[in-house]
């Protein structure tokens, strides 16, 4: 196990919602004015801070090599395929990205990667709330993920709060790589 301040983590992005506020999948969605869908954006931005990229959850994926993990099962929501990914490799860390988050940039995620310290589990940031789906995860945080699902807590923000679990303050310019698209409105 290496130790979480200096360790290149695995990158996770989160697909598989049920795309009814959207009507069609996030993921496969084009990125503005471009030829790559959410989902290959997000893993070009991811790969040069990431020593793997994989993507958690089901639906259909574009073409190219993609390293797919089921979601956990007896599980809920997007904590179903972070638990997946602490247990595809419980002693690295992992930085989430959830597919509906297509403004992330190199930027947000060096700064993300800068805030590890010493005796931090995760690192949460918090914009107007709370944004565990676009964090970094020690290995350290399998076995609080495994408790919640036992407890039946699959809202991942019930971490926020937790000792250990650092909550961040990104700067305002960055803020914009945290929104989520929902709606068609909202492109």
């Amino acid at each position: 196990m290496t130790e979480f301040i200096n360790e290149r983590p695995i990158g996770c992005i989160l697909i598989g919602g049920k795309s009814s506020r959207m009507g069609s999948p996030k993921h496969l969605l084009p990125v503005k004015g471009g030829r790559l869908s959410w989902l290959e954006h997000i893993t070009r931005i991811l790969t040069p801070f990431c020593r793997e990229i994989v993507v958690a959850g089901a639906g259909e994926l574009p073409p190219g090599k993609w390293q797919r993990l089921t979601d956990a099962p007896n599980c809920a929501g997007p904590l179903s395929g972070i638990l997946a990914v602490s247990r595809y490799c419980p002693t690295a860390s992992f930085l989430v990205c959830a597919c509906d988050m297509p403004d992330i940039s190199t930027a947000a995620v060096s700064w993300l990667l800068r805030q590890r310290r010493a005796g931090d589990w995760a690192l949460v940031p918090k914009t107007n709330f709370y944004q565990p789906l676009f964090a970094l995860y020690s290995w350290r945080m399998g076995p609080v993920f495994e408790a919640m699902v036992r407890a039946g807590k699959f809202k991942i923000r019930h971490i926020c709060g937790m000792e250990h679990v650092r909550i961040v303050q990104p700067p305002s310019q960055l803020v914009p790589a945290w929104n989520n698209i929902n709606y068609p409105h909202e492109l």
